[in-house]
């Protein structure tokens, strides 16, 4: 707790919108990105996941400029351009080895696209909670995870 004039002010979420980043980091973070992970692995393959793992400071980038975080400018658009190409053309040339049926493949992949954009929505949503706000002090990272568990 923080002291300001006579009272404690507590680092903890205030207020709806900084309840819902909480639950968005509670499931995202510990359950859906796990989940899909493991998911992609067993579909698609463990290079598939690697590969649509890194795919996941594209993604965030993308949803931070959806979301007017960011500003969109051609060296980030030229960055993604470059790095989602790497990434379908890895994915591609890996899925064409695999041992997977092709169904499972492809239901592998779209785990891989659900693991990478539970990660940047992990990230979004965590940041505004570890900034201090007129109503509290920045929140430390065991702060954040402890309330998203509790949600």
């Amino acid at each position: 707790a923080q002291e300001v004039g006579c009272e404690a002010v507590v680092a903890a979420p205030k207020g709806l919108r900084e309840w819902a980043l909480v639950g968005a980091v509670g499931l995202t973070g510990p359950f859906i990105g796990p989940l899909a992970t493991l998911l992609c692995v067993a579909w698609a393959s463990a290079d598939v996941a690697g590969i649509l793992n890194a795919l996941t400071p594209a993604v965030t980038a993308v949803l931070a400029v959806a979301l007017r975080l960011e500003r969109a400018t051609v060296l980030l658009a030229l960055g993604l351009l470059l790095g989602t190409a790497a990434g379908v053309l890895a994915v591609r040339a890996t899925g064409a080895q695999s041992d997977h049926p092709a169904q499972n493949y492809a239901l592998g992949v779209v785990s891989g696209a659900v693991m990478a954009t539970a990660q940047a929505v992990f990230l979004i949503a965590a940041k505004p909670l570890l900034q201090p706000t007129s109503k509290r002090p920045a929140m430390g990272a065991a702060m954040v995870t402890r309330s998203a568990y509790a949600v």
